[in-house]
């Protein structure tokens, strides 16, 4: 094996050599790779927590979540190409709903780009990470800008088990398969509130929603919401294609569902790629990979 990669080296070069690893192989070497750096980095860890400067902002990030607490210790940034693309909508005195908002990462994106006019209504069903979101928040002082709330959104008013995982931000409404250090850790029972009721008497700017497979739920409580004359203009929303299909329902469905309330799709992102992306709801309809995985998809109003 050595000798075979230093006669690599010798030809190819690094970059060439690199090239013709076997995949699983660079993706074991990668794995180890972050493991000690993630090691080195939480050396500065205290009670569990690290705080860092993610997007010019203090969080307090749990060195034993291994979602998306772990992936902003190790690279700074979650879902990097909508991040970008988010940060172009906001304006300030919007209103926004964060529907799973999980530890804060597009919160506080919200309120920094609001300048301190507007609000934001944060919904997150999970009160560890409930807990972690209002620290957060209140950790850059933007506590004004918000309104919390403990709970799920739905077709109904109702309780529903909530399965809590091991990877903060893959807890769900959905019991999903476990596998390596993917885990449920707790099911607990969750208010869930039909958005329509919540948001009858408020102003809605924008939508963001990240709520692993739980999305056609809550488009079902938001008719009334999504026909108003003055609807929310934005929503970004990750459909979880497959999460979705355990619903009896998919990403096809999920989208001309959305789109027959006057929206189209500005731009969708498969896995957060660049390099797979695209501008249009009949683009996102043909593509061999609309039912796969999930994409992270900007849809804007047209009427």
């Amino acid at each position: 094996m050595l000798n075979s990669i230093n006669n690599s080296l010798k030809k190819n070069g690094i970059i060439g050599t690199i090239k013709k690893i076997p995949a699983e192989i660079r993706d074991k070497s990668r794995l180890y790779s972050n493991k000690i750096i993630f090691k080195l980095k939480i050396k500065k860890a205290q009670n569990g927590f690290l705080q860092k400067s993610i997007n010019g902002h203090l969080m307090n990030l749990d060195i034993t979540d291994v979602g998306i607490s772990k992936e902003l210790i190790l690279t700074g940034i979650h879902e990097k190409n909508s991040t970008n693309h988010y940060k172009k909508i906001i304006t300030p005195g919007m209103h926004i709903g964060d529907f799973g908002a999980n530890i804060g990462y597009y919160s506080l994106i919200s309120a920094a780009l609001l300048k301190g006019k507007g609000h934001i209504y944060a919904f997150e069903p999970s009160p560890y990470n409930f807990t972690q979101l209002k620290r957060n928040i209140e950790l850059n002082n933007f506590l004004l800008l918000f309104s919390f709330h403990n709970a799920g959104l739905g077709a109904v008013n109702s309780k529903l088990k909530f399965y809590l995982s091991s990877k903060g931000n893959m807890s769900s409404f959905i019991k999903r398969e476990e596998y390596e250090d993917i885990r449920i850790k707790e099911i607990i029972d969750v208010d869930v509130i039909k958005a329509d009721d919540f948001f009858a008497d408020k102003k809605l700017d924008l939508v963001r929603m990240d709520v692993e497979g739980f999305e056609i739920e809550i488009i079902n409580g938001m008719h009334e919401l999504l026909s108003r004359a003055q609807k929310p203009k934005y929503l970004f929303i990750e459909i979880h294609s497959e999460l979705l299909h355990q619903r009896g329902s998919s990403a096809k469905e999920f989208v001309n569902k959305l789109c027959s309330y006057g929206y189209e799709i500005d731009i969708a992102f498969y896995r957060g790629k660049k390099s797979v992306a695209v501008q249009s709801k009949s683009a996102l309809l043909n593509h061999p990979l609309l039912e796969k995985g999930y994409w992270e998809t900007f849809f804007i109003s047209q009427k």
